[in-house]
């Protein structure tokens, strides 16, 4: 009797998801030990990446390169991506690697992250046709209150270090632009005012990514920012990344009650 195909199929998933699960066991198990905001390097696979905030690292990695969740196909040779939110460089390295000839425009706000993301970088060999702007996105450029947080979660929200620090007008980059296959903006906060301020460049933007941050001190704007994608034309998948399993009883802690990831696509 011939074996069931959907058995067949489920096994080679269960195989996979194991090996995949194993890969990420060992990882985190490796680099467990780092409290937050201690320098480091972390060694991935045939990578290497240097870190002033290992965990916030430790879950970029997993997410970009374990679970892929950034993948996109092109038949460009050289697509071009915006990496709004840079950080140390995980998002931009793994789109190197995905595609050697691709054009990255990145913007990191903090200049001491922005420092480890032009050294990883190098590190990785995946330098090549990347512009690095050590400036906030906002919705102008004449420079806008910054807070430096040390890892991942430095914003114009953010309470502690704050300083004034240049901006660019994310529209008038886009401006430049033909086309954008990808728009990633993870820009702690600030998503809203930007995208709305680029709202007539949308049209030229085949895919975007947003993680929507939403503060507790702020009004939620979520269905602003939904109506907003939706009239520019995309379809958009969500996912809760705020991490409560008991949203009714159990309050976020930190500065945020909501945070989203948007994946939007024409």
């Amino acid at each position: 009797m011939m074996y069931p195909f959907k058995k067949i199929k489920n096994g080679v998933k269960w195989v996979y998801n194991r090996l995949h699960m194993s890969e990420r066991e060992k990882f985190f198990r490796k680099y467990a030990r780092y409290p937050r905001f201690v320098e480091a390097e972390i060694t991935f696979r045939d990578m290497r990446f240097k870190t002033p905030d290992v965990p916030s690292v430790l879950q970029q990695l997993n997410e970009v390169f374990i679970v892929e969740k950034m993948r996109f196909s092109s038949q460009k040779e050289a697509p071009v991506i915006f990496d709004c939110g840079a950080n140390v460089g995980t998002v931009s390295v793994y789109y190197k690697k995905l595609f050697p000839y691709a054009r990255i425009v990145a913007f990191e706000a903090d200049q001491k992250v922005a420092r480890y993301f032009s050294e990883n970088m190098k590190r990785n060999g995946t330098e090549k046709d990347v512009e690095l702007v050590e400036k906030a996105v906002w919705t102008d450029a004449n420079g806008v209150e910054f807070g430096a947080e040390g890892g991942d979660g430095g914003s114009v929200f953010f309470p502690g270090n704050r300083t004034k620090v240049p901006s660019v007008r994310l529209r008038d980059y886009l401006a430049r632009e033909k086309t954008v296959d990808l728009l990633k903006v993870d820009i702690e906060g600030a998503e809203l005012a930007v995208l709305e301020d680029c709202k007539d460049a949308l049209q030229k933007i085949g895919r975007i990514f947003v993680e929507y941050h939403g503060y507790k001190a702020e009004k939620q704007k979520l269905d602003v920012l939904l109506r907003l994608l939706s009239d520019s034309g995309y379809r958009y998948l969500l996912e809760n990344a705020t991490g409560s399993h008991h949203p009714f009883v159990e309050t976020p802690g930190g500065l945020l009650d909501l945070q989203v990831n948007i994946y939007a696509h024409r």
